[in-house]
């Protein structure tokens, strides 16, 4: 289901959302209800679409070195269905502040 809705929102949404998922990781306090609610349609979706992209970020930190290329990395995904091109690349893209913002929580 959280799939489907991140194929029904645009470009600049999916970056923010990662974006916001990824300060959430942090520790950051983000209004997902309030800032996505219109977007979404149904705010009963939000915070599972956040559970999945932090599965997949942290997919992309286990299955990915720097090495790797974004092909490797989207067969890595298979097991979670078709996610969108467009969300593979920038989670993908977002490995290296995603794994700053992991170890800065560990070592706090």
């Amino acid at each position: 289901m959280a799939l489907e809705k991140f194929k029904a929102l645009s470009e600049q949404d999916l970056l923010e959302f990662t974006d916001d998922s990824i300060k959430y990781l942090s520790g950051a306090s983000v209004p997902f209800l309030s800032k996505y609610r219109e977007r979404f349609s149904d705010s009963l979706l939000i915070v599972p679409c956040r559970t999945l992209i932090i599965d997949l970020l942290q997919v992309a930190l286990r299955s990915t070195t720097r090495s790797s290329n974004l092909e490797s990395f989207k067969t890595a995904l298979a097991a979670y269905g078709e996610v969108p091109d467009v969300l593979s690349a920038i989670i993908y893209g977002r490995r290296q502040e995603t794994a700053k913002y992991l170890t800065q929580s560990v070592f706090r």
